[in-house]
């Protein structure tokens, strides 16, 4: 024979077996409670380790992108042809870009003065990287 039961029915014995079992019910939702904490926590903290790993990236220029009217490698004259020739970047064209592009951002320019110069005063020496850089 088929047993229909209502739900109010279900409810009753629902509350019936969480009174017999008051530990038991306890433990339950202690146990519950602390996976959900413990799982909040650990989202909480890869979020924060992809701010930290970007921000990371961010400071040494991963996300960052340099225009130059050379590449950085030394070139020699091929079969007796002198070296190619290429006109510098003007600050004018520069401040161009830069009005063209419309994305937040920071825009500089730099140039190469010296990689090894030493400056010398009375018999003091000294070598250092000259390099003028402004923002724009």
């Amino acid at each position: 024979m088929l047993l229909k039961m209502t739900l109010t029915e279900n409810i009753k014995i629902a509350f019936t077996s969480i009174g017999a079992n008051k530990t038991r019910a306890v433990i339950t939702a202690l146990i519950i409670s602390i996976g959900i904490m413990a799982l909040v926590g650990i989202l909480t903290a890869i979020d924060g380790m992809k701010v930290s790993i970007n921000k990371s990236f961010n400071n040494i220029g991963a996300n960052t992108f340099n225009i130059k009217n050379r590449g950085n490698m030394v070139h020699f004259g091929v079969n007796g042809k002198p070296q190619k020739k290429y006109r510098d970047i003007t600050q004018q064209q520069t401040e161009k870009f830069a009005a063209q592009y419309h994305f937040p951002c920071i825009f500089s320019t730099s140039i190469n003065a010296s990689r090894t110069a030493t400056i010398k005063y009375n018999s003091f020496k000294t070598f250092i990287c000259l390099k003028n850089k402004r923002r724009a």
